[in-house]
C-alpha cells in the first residue's frame, strides 16, 4: 500500500513539473467559474499573481466584448466531452489585453474544466492589421475603380486586366480587350513619335504622365489624363505596366472649344486680310492656303478654279503639311494625284453645289496625298460659287474630324474666296479690255486721220467698257 502511494506521489510530482514548465497557459477551473489551479506562465503573461487570479471569477478578467461568447463556450464545455476551441481577450495587470487561444474539455464527474491557452496577441494584432490593410485597400480600390479607368498590361503591352469603368467609357467588353494592346482604342490623333516617346519612358522604368485622346468602339472620341507606372522585377526591369486614367473629356472639350473659338476668330481675320491684299490671283490664294494651314490641323489644303476658256480645273494654290513643317505646292508636279481626288468629287459638286464634310479618305494612292504619319485622314471640300455658278473648289485633308464651328467657318471662307476670285477675274478682264481699247484707238489713229471717226469709235468703246464695269 505504501508502495502504491509512493508511486502515485511520484507521478503527481512529475505531472506538476510538466504543469510548471509548459510555455502555454494551463489551468483547471471549477464549473462555478473560478480557477482552481494555474501554472506560472499565467503570471508571466498577464502580470497578475496566482492568488489574484483565483480570487475572482475568471469572467471578470475577460474583455467586455468577449464575455458573452466566452460564457457560451463555457456552457458547451460543461455539457460536452469533446474539446472546445475559442478565442478571447484577457485583462493584464497594466490595463492592456492579451489575446488567448483556448482548447478546453469539461469533466462533469469532477465538475472541472481542463484548459490550455496560448498567447496569440502578436499573431492576432498582425491579423487585425492585415484585415485593416485589406479593408483600406478595398476602399482604395473601390474609390479608384469608381473614379478612374484602370488597365494592366504585360511588358509587351498586351492587356491583362481592365476595370468596369474602362469598359464603360471605351464601350468594349473585357473579352474584347484582354489579350489586345491599346491600339484597339487608338484615335489617330497622336503621332507615332508621341507613342514612341511614351514607350521609351516606361520601358526605362519611369512613370509617364500625359493627356491622350482615345476612340471608343462606337467611333466617338474621349480624352483621358493618363498615368502609366511600370512594375519592376528583381532585375529592375518592367514586367508589367499599370495605367490609371481619368476621363477628362468634358473639360478637354471645353478647353478645345475655347481655343477653337479663338483660333477660328483669328483665322477669319487673317483670311479677310489676305483677300484684301493686292497681287495676282495665285499669290492671294496662296496666302489664304498658308493662313489656313497655320490655324487648322491639316495634311493639305488646295484651291482649284475652272479655267475660263477651256473650263478645265487649274491648281491655283496649295499647302502640304507634315508633323514638322508646311510647304507650298508650286505646281501640279508637287501634287501629281490631285486630279484623281478632284475628279472623284467634281461631278457631285457640279450637280448639288454641296460641301463634303469629314469624309474618310477612300481613293487610290492615299499615302501620297497626305503625310504617312497620319493614321487616319478626313477629307472635306467646299464649292466656290458665284451667282449659282461653280467657279472652283477648295479641298482639305485633316487627321481629325473638323468641328461644326470649323465647318461653318470654312463655308464662309469658301464664299469669300469665290467673291474675291470673281472680283479679280473682273478686274483682269477690265484691264484686258482697256488695253484692247487703247490698241484699237492707236490702230485707228494710224490708219485714219478722220477726227470724227476716231472720236466716235473712242466714245463707243468707252461706253462698252463702262457697261462691262457696271455689270
Amino acid at each position: 500500500m505504501k508502495l502504491v502511494k509512493s508511486e502515485y506521489k511520484q507521478s503527481e510530482e512529475q505531472y506538476s513539473r510538466f504543469f510548471s514548465l509548459s510555455i502555454d497557459l494551463l489551468c483547471i477551473a471549477n464549473f462555478d467559474g473560478y480557477f482552481k489551479y494555474l501554472n506560472p506562465v499565467w503570471t508571466k503573461t498577464l502580470g497578475w499573481s496566482v492568488e489574484e487570479l483565483v480570487a475572482k471569477p475568471f469572467i471578470e478578467f475577460i474583455h467586455p466584448e468577449d464575455r458573452e461568447s466566452t460564457i457560451v463556450a463555457a456552457q458547451k464545455i460543461t455539457q460536452s466531452v469533446d474539446a472546445i476551441s475559442f478565442e478571447n481577450r484577457y485583462l493584464c495587470r497594466d490595463g492592456s489585453y492579451k489575446w488567448l487561444s483556448w482548447n478546453a474539455t469539461g469533466f462533469s464527474e469532477e465538475k472541472l474544466i481542463y484548459a490550455v491557452a496560448r498567447d496569440i496577441t502578436l499573431n492576432k494584432e498582425n491579423e487585425i492589421a492585415l484585415q485593416k490593410s485589406i479593408q483600406e485597400l478595398e476602399a482604395f480600390r473601390f474609390a479608384l475603380n469608381t473614379h478612374s479607368l484602370v488597365a494592366i498590361t504585360d511588358k509587351a503591352g498586351r492587356i491583362s486586366y481592365v476595370n468596369d469603368l474602362f469598359c464603360q467609357v471605351s464601350k468594349y467588353s473585357p473579352e474584347e480587350l484582354l489579350g489586345r494592346d491599346h491600339r484597339i482604342i487608338n484615335s489617330g490623333y497622336h503621332t507615332k513619335e508621341f507613342f514612341a516617346n511614351l514607350w521609351k519612358t516606361i520601358a526605362q522604368g519611369k512613370i509617364w504622365k500625359g493627356e491622350i485622346q482615345n476612340k471608343a468602339k462606337d467611333g466617338t472620341f474621349y480624352w483621358v489624363d493618363t498615368l502609366i507606372a511600370p512594375m519592376l522585377g528583381q532585375d529592375g526591369k518592367p514586367y508589367q505596366y499599370v495605367a490609371i486614367r481619368t476621363d477628362i473629356t468634358q473639360r478637354k472639350l471645353s478647353e478645345l472649344a475655347l481655343l477653337e473659338r479663338s483660333r477660328l476668330s483669328v483665322l477669319s481675320a487673317e483670311v479677310s486680310l489676305a483677300l484684301s491684299q493686292s497681287g495676282t490671283l495665285p499669290e492671294i490664294l496662296q496666302n489664304c492656303t498658308n493662313t489656313i494651314s497655320q490655324y487648322l490641323d491639316i495634311g493639305f489644303v488646295c484651291i482649284w478654279t475652272f479655267e475660263r476658256q477651256t473650263n478645265q480645273l487649274q491648281l491655283q494654290a496649295g499647302v502640304h503639311c507634315t508633323d514638322i513643317t508646311c510647304s507650298a505646292l508650286r505646281d501640279t508636279q508637287d501634287f501629281p494625284d490631285h486630279m484623281v481626288l478632284v475628279n472623284n468629287i467634281i461631278g457631285l459638286m457640279i450637280q448639288n453645289h454641296q460641301a463634303i464634310f469629314n469624309e474618310e479618305l477612300s481613293i487610290n494612292n492615299s499615302d501620297q496625298l497626305v503625310n504617312s504619319t497620319f493614321s487616319i485622314s478626313r477629307f472635306s471640300a467646299y464649292p466656290l460659287i458665284v451667282e449659282q455658278q461653280l467657279i472652283g473648289i477648295i479641298a482639305l485633308f485633316s487627321k481629325q474630324l473638323f468641328t461644326e464651328a470649323t465647318h461653318n467657318l470654312l463655308n464662309w471662307i469658301a464664299n469669300n474666296i469665290a467673291v474675291a476670285i470673281d472680283r479679280i477675274w473682273a478686274r483682269e478682264e477690265l484691264f484686258s479690255r482697256r488695253e484692247a481699247l487703247l490698241l484699237r484707238l492707236a490702230s485707228q489713229i494710224r490708219s485714219s486721220l478722220d477726227l470724227d471717226m476716231i472720236l466716235e469709235t473712242a466714245v463707243n468703246e468707252i461706253r462698252s467698257l463702262q457697261q462691262f464695269s457696271i455689270e
